[in-house]
């Protein structure tokens, strides 16, 4: 008798040191970004080859209709971009001091279930993206799956100058 209850107070200890671990704060990054780098395909006459090159530029970076800059006049070779977690596709307008282009990119989400105090993490399957011509000359999916943050998910080439 004396060891049941010896072993009823250890599991209600256990139990209550395990539920007072959690302090209904939600600690997990529920929102993911897609990386975009920016590249340049350079001509080496030497080898008669292009070359893929980081391309820096000055970039001022927001959503199509929507009011938020993500990022305005800044020297860039990467950046992030939050994808919309209740619609299946997304456009980004990047725009340097001669021209503007626009990238759209088509995906699907998937909703995760993290707990009670956090909710869902939503996260993004790449289908398609396209971009208009103007000082971009293509765009390239590089990692479809967009579930975490600090990843490369798309390429996009500038025009050679």
């Amino acid at each position: 008798m004396k060891n049941k209850l010896y072993y009823i107070l250890i599991a209600t200890a256990l139990i209550f040191y395990g539920c007072d671990s959690n302090d209904g704060e939600c600690r997990k990054d529920l929102t993911v970004k897609m990386g975009v780098a920016l590249y340049q395909m350079v001509y080496n006459s030497e080898t008669g080859t292009f070359n893929q090159q980081t391309y820096t530029t000055k970039l001022t970076v927001y959503g199509l209709n929507n009011d938020s800059i993500l990022y305005k006049e800044k020297e860039l070779s990467s950046f992030e971009v939050p994808l919309k977690k209740t619609e299946p596709f997304a456009q980004f307008v990047l725009k340097t001091e001669s021209s503007s282009d626009t990238i759209t990119v088509l995906y699907t989400n998937t909703e995760t279930f993290i707990s009670l105090e956090c909710g869902c993490q939503v996260t993004h399957a790449l289908v398609l993206a396209t971009t208009t011509i103007n000082a971009i000359d293509s765009v390239g999916i590089r990692a479809e799956n967009v579930t975490t943050t600090g990843e490369t998910h798309l390429n996009v080439y500038y025009h050679v100058k």
